[in-house]
Parts: C-alpha cells; structure tokens; sequence
C-alpha cells in the first residue's frame, strides 16, 4: 500500500498486489494461532499434580481454559479481517476491470 496521494487525507493510493500480499500474511497468521489454541486446548491429567496439588491443578486447568478462549477471540477476529480483505481484493479487482473495458476500444486489427 502507499501513502496518501494528493493533499486529501482521503485520497488513498491501494496496490492490490500489496493488499493481496497482506491477505496472505493474514491467512499465515491465523494457522499460527489456530496451533496455539488447540495446544492450549491440550489439558495435563491433574493426577501430574501429585495428591496434595488438585488445587493447583485447577487453577492451572482454568488458566489455560481462559487462554484458550482468548486465542479463539483472535482466530476468529483475524478470520473476519482476511474475509473483508479479501473482498476488497476482488472489489478493487473488478472495479479496475470495469475501468479497462469502459475505455477499450474495440475495431480494427488490434484491439486496446
């Protein structure tokens, strides 16, 4: 992406190859993520604990159950953001489309 492109703070310049890029860094980021919630998912028996360590077991067990919750907030925050980047992806895709056909000229040998 690029900076403004005039004086307007409104007029933003968009690389769709960069957007497209970030998409997939996106999508690197939620597998990353999804692998940490699903070993946070992963319970110890509290037997490791030893007789006299239930208690301890869990408040480890409820740590790790408020850690796992708070990893699927973030897979599923990062799932919508790579939706909504890829619909703007495949929006500014068509949109340059139209702007191409709207001023091709069509007739003769080669067509531009």
């Amino acid at each position: 992406m690029t900076g403004p492109a005039g004086d307007n703070q409104e007029d933003m310049v968009v690389d769709v190859g960069d957007l497209s890029s970030h998409q997939g860094r996106l999508g690197q980021l939620i597998e990353r993520v999804e692998t940490a919630r699903d070993a946070a998912r992963t319970t110890v028996s509290p037997d490791a604990f030893g007789v006299f360590g239930s208690g301890l077991a869990e408040e480890c067990a409820q740590s790790q159950r408020e850690g796992a919750g708070m990893l699927q907030i973030a897979v599923s925050a990062s799932r919508t953001h790579y939706e909504k980047v890829g619909s703007w992806v495949r929006d500014l895709d068509a949109r340059e489309l139209d702007i191409v056909a709207m001023f091709k000229v069509t007739g003769g040998d080669d067509d531009h």
